[in-house]
């Protein structure tokens, strides 16, 4: 793997549009701690790639898949003398690349509020098949007890559209009877304000971490 060195003068040549990407989230930083080195993860919607980045610094092999071709065609420019490094651009719920591969993590920031029910289904099967036995998940999601639950266009169940946003807030507990009957053991759980506070916004999150039982 690069060196930090070495990211650091990638960081410098794309410092424009990619300053921010010296930053993990606070949810990537509040789980580095639980991930060996070595081991190999998978950032679902992986966006402008900073988690993904972040855990290639920490020594972890990282798969992230996303949705823009730009995002990822960047990504792919800023790590491609690193052979832990794999970015794809595709659909994260379906494509049977990303899950005919196996591993050790699971990553999923912001990801499963913005697919519906039915894709979450699909999603979490895939996630069975491909997560090694006792691998674990890491899900943060806006929860129906956020501020913008129920504003704006009503689409089915919790999803809404507002400012041209599809949300669909999860519930917490459904999630976690979900999860365990799918066949994952919740390790840990919270909801609250705080997570991913911002000058304009401090949504009501849920951190959930469960690893694969069998």
């Amino acid at each position: 793997m690069p060196q930090t060195e070495e990211l650091s003068r990638y960081y410098e040549f794309y410092a424009g549009a990619f300053s921010e990407l010296k930053e993990p989230s606070n949810f990537a930083s509040s789980i580095i701690n639980e991930l060996e080195t070595g081991l190999k993860i998978l950032d679902l919607g992986c966006g402008n790639g900073r988690d993904s980045l972040f855990f290639l610094r920490h020594g972890l092999k990282v798969t992230g898949v996303d949705a823009s071709n730009v995002a990822i065609k960047n990504l792919s420019a800023l790590t491609k003398d690193n052979p832990d490094a794999k970015f794809i651009c595709s659909d994260f719920v379906t494509d049977d690349e990303i899950y005919s591969s196996h591993y050790d993590y699971i990553y999923s920031r912001f990801t499963i509020h913005a697919i519906n029910d039915n894709q979450q289904e699909i999603l979490f099967k895939n996630i069975l098949k491909s997560l090694n036995t006792g691998g674990k998940i890491f899900i943060e999601a806006r929860t129906i007890h956020d501020d913008l639950y129920g504003k704006g266009k009503h689409i089915a169940g919790n999803a809404y559209i507002y400012n041209n946003h599809y949300r669909r807030f999860i519930d917490p507990e459904r999630l976690k009877s979900e999860m365990t009957a799918a066949g994952f053991e919740i390790i840990s759980f919270a909801e609250q304000r705080g997570f991913s506070k911002t000058i304009d916004s401090d949504p009501v999150l849920l951190r959930l971490t469960a690893k694969l039982k069998f």
